[in-house]
């Protein structure tokens, strides 16, 4: 999910309706699904949280290094 500044996504309950029905299907049919979602930080630069780790979050032995995926995500602003 990609959020405007507003998270208008959210206040819509057919938005809402469809990450259900996926999130729901992903665990019938033994399919990983994994729900990331995105936004515009103050300056402008996309700041998201990831469902595990994103490429960038694996360190140079193919481990994921939580770390850096910390550091990433605290960006995110919770305050919208």
């Amino acid at each position: 999910t990609i959020l405007d500044r507003s998270a208008t996504t959210y206040t819509r309950v057919w938005c809402s309706y469809e990450i259900f029905v996926s999130l729901s299907r992903s665990n019938e049919e033994d399919h990983a699904y994994l729900y990331d979602v995105y936004t515009a930080a103050d300056d402008n630069t996309a700041v998201g949280l990831t469902d595990g780790c994103a490429a960038e979050d694996v360190d140079d032995d193919g481990d994921p290094d939580l770390l850096t995926k910390f550091d990433r995500e605290r960006h995110f602003p919770l305050d919208r």
